[in-house]
């Protein structure tokens, strides 16, 4: 990364190119046989629009494949590691690295340069140096052409970014290994198909752990991603912020995967102008979309729209009624959620409609003694997971930085606190993982 900053301008794009492709052969590869066939097409595509342009049909039907192929490609990629890990526990059946923000990209860029919204000519190097930008290929976020281009012309790689970007980097590595991966050790063996004597409250747990687990690895990817590209001078936008603890279900929609949502309320921009109830069937077609880019599957479409539906009639409801009880508006954000994740969790839709079931006390049991050995063995990493994913830490730190005294103390242990994070996180990696195996345990 630092001998990056030293290279001639001519030659940074292309070295990017070649240590994207690097990312890439280090992983599956099919999936990076998939990704590099279709840049090449899609690049040839941008390089050869601007004679297109002059032929209004044969552009069109050049477009529509090039298009199709994204989408193709993206299906087949879901099939195949669906099969893949169809012994894997509900989201680690996911496509390793961030596949789907790379298709998503191409198929945004194909319908840019036809709606022409991007500049032409474009150069085979400008497209490919935009598809393969391999941080975003760790955990997006999805970005325009244009918006990928602002980022390059505003970059400014220097030793200041460069150690911010290592700083982030392993924040995210240990919100993955330091806390995702240890309620997994703790919880996983509960996912899935659910027992149905579980009580009332390992059946809330239960939940609770997989929220925070999802959570805390695509956040942790999402800082690995964003502080890699600082490494190198450029700040790419945030994919996740702070929605499990919002109390909004408006917040949690602009939260929760930020980029690849707005693509999706992008496709039914026409529906999200007004706020009636046209306004509630576009929110939820889009989350809809949004559930299938994750995995086509019954329970995720559920999940979609039922998400989806409860955003829309959350704004309806502002905008109608001012003054809504903060108890009554988080009780009915928290149970939204939950139920949502009791689908997101569950390995089958009939597991889904069970767990809701056990959520509304279905067991007939409230608590039972083996409930006792998961609060035991999990309940300090939840509490400390819960606390940080309200963000409220971070507000905390930067309040301080506010006073000299204590911004100077802060920088002081702040190397060796990233230090001791990082020997952590190698002591995880080294007992418990291959070294490649963070790639495809990667979410979408």
């Amino acid at each position: 990364m630092l001998i990056y900053r030293f290279l001639p301008e001519n030659v940074k794009q292309p070295a990017f190119i070649i240590i994207s492709l690097v990312f890439l052969a280090v992983s599956d590869i099919a999936a990076a046989s998939g990704i590099i066939m279709t840049a090449l097409a899609t690049a040839g595509y941008g390089k050869i629009s601007v004679n297109l342009k002059k032929r209004p049909v044969i552009f069109f039907l050049i477009t529509v494949p090039v298009i199709l192929l994204s989408v193709c490609g993206l299906v087949l990629l879901s099939v195949y590691y669906k099969w893949k890990y169809e012994n894997a526990h509900s989201f680690l059946r996911f496509c390793p690295f961030g596949t789907a923000f790379f298709y998503m990209q191409a198929i945004r860029f194909a319908a840019d340069i036809y709606r022409e919204k991007i500049v032409l000519p474009l150069s085979v190097n400008d497209s490919l140096g935009y598809l393969l930008f391999y941080p975003r290929l760790v955990m997006g976020p999805v970005m325009t052409y244009n918006e990928h281009k602002s980022l390059l012309d505003t970059g400014s790689q220097s030793f200041e970014n460069t150690g911010e970007g290592l700083q982030l980097f392993i924040r995210g590595l240990a919100k993955k290994l330091l806390i995702a991966d240890v309620i997994d050790m703790v919880f996983s063996p509960l996912y899935g198909t659910v027992n149905g004597e579980a009580s009332l409250l390992m059946s809330w747990l239960t939940v609770f752990a997989f929220s925070m687990e999802l959570y805390f690895t695509v956040a942790g990817f999402g800082d690995m991603a964003k502080g890699t590209a600082l490494c190198y001078g450029f700040r790419v936008p945030d994919s996740y912020k702070n929605p499990l603890f919002s109390g909004s279900l408006s917040r949690f929609g602009d939260e929760w995967n930020i980029s690849a949502v707005s693509w999706c309320k992008g496709l039914f921009s026409a529906l999200l102008r007004n706020n009636k109830w046209q306004s509630v069937i576009g929110m939820t077609a889009a989350w809809t979309v949004f559930s299938i880019w994750y995995r086509p599957e019954l329970k995720m479409v559920i999940w979609g729209i039922w998400i989806g539906f409860w955003i829309g009639i959350d704004r309806l409801l502002k905008d109608k009624f001012k003054r809504i009880p903060s108890l009554f508006y988080g009780t009915v954000f928290f149970l939204v959620t939950f139920f949502g994740w009791a689908f997101f969790s569950a390995d089958s839709f009939s597991e889904g409609i069970r767990l809701v079931g056990l959520l509304l006390g279905g067991s007939g049991s409230i608590a039972k003694a083996q409930d006792l050995y998961y609060l035991k063995s999990g309940g300090f990493i939840l509490l400390i997971a819960a606390y940080g994913a309200t963000g409220n830490f971070t507000s905390v730190m930067e309040r301080l930085k506010r006073i000299p005294v204590l911004s100077k103390i802060i920088k002081c242990i702040t190397i060796p606190v990233m230090l001791i994070l990082m020997v952590l996180c190698f002591v995880v990696l080294a007992t418990q993982y291959d070294i490649f195996e963070l790639q495809w345990k990667g979410a979408m």
